[in-house]
């Protein structure tokens, strides 16, 4: 009887691992989650340097000017009496300076001329021109002439850059020379140099 060369099947043993399949097609992208809870509030930073000014509106300036003030007396007959530092907002505006104090020139016996101007970062305005002031004393006759003045010299100067700008009034000789002279600046009284940023000049 074949039916007694059967026997009853059992569990073979497992089989090796087979090689990974291939990889699947790329999925959709998720959806975006939601924002995450806020985190803790920061320390206030530091205050920051001031801005610049701010250009004109309608037409207007936002006046800028300064005024240095001294009250000392100077013989010298050469050289810068006082430097006064103006910041300069714009490159399109001008400058007027003025200068008001005492003023004297002496020399018994003859003629002389004494000089007094103001410099830009070390040089006399070129535009326009230069600004300054003059005292000629006629003493031929010896009379030793003392007068001290109260005087102003005053003009204003364009195309200087913005940004710090060194004015100095200085005193020197005049340009035609009429030979050496006792100079004096700003006796018994105080001296004050002004300086204001002026709009560009009408066409």
């Amino acid at each position: 009887n074949r039916s007694s060369d059967l026997r009853d099947g059992r569990d073979g043993y497992a089989g090796e691992k087979g090689a990974n399949g291939a990889g699947g097609a790329k999925g959709e992208r998720g959806e975006k989650g939601s924002s995450g809870k806020a985190g803790p509030k920061g320390n206030q930073g530091e205050m920051g340097l001031p801005g610049q000014q701010g250009p004109a509106v309608g037409g207007h300036y936002t006046p800028n000017w300064k005024q240095c003030t001294w009250n000392s007396e100077s013989s010298i007959s050469s050289g810068v009496l006082q430097i006064c530092t103006f910041r300069k907002f714009q490159r399109s505006t001008a400058v007027r300076v003025l200068y008001a104090g005492a003023l004297r020139v002496k020399c018994p016996g003859r003629n002389c001329c004494g000089r007094w101007y103001f410099t830009f970062n070390g040089t006399e305005c070129s535009n326009p021109v230069p600004i300054d002031g003059v005292i000629f004393v006629n003493d031929v006759s010896n009379n030793d002439l003392n007068m001290h003045r109260p005087s102003t010299i005053e003009g204003i100067c364009e195309n200087l850059p913005a940004g710090q700008v060194k004015v100095g009034f200085t005193v020197g000789k005049c340009k035609r020379d009429e030979g050496s002279a006792n100079y004096y600046t700003g006796y018994n009284s105080f001296s004050r140099i002004l300086i204001e940023e002026y709009p560009p000049p009408q066409q």
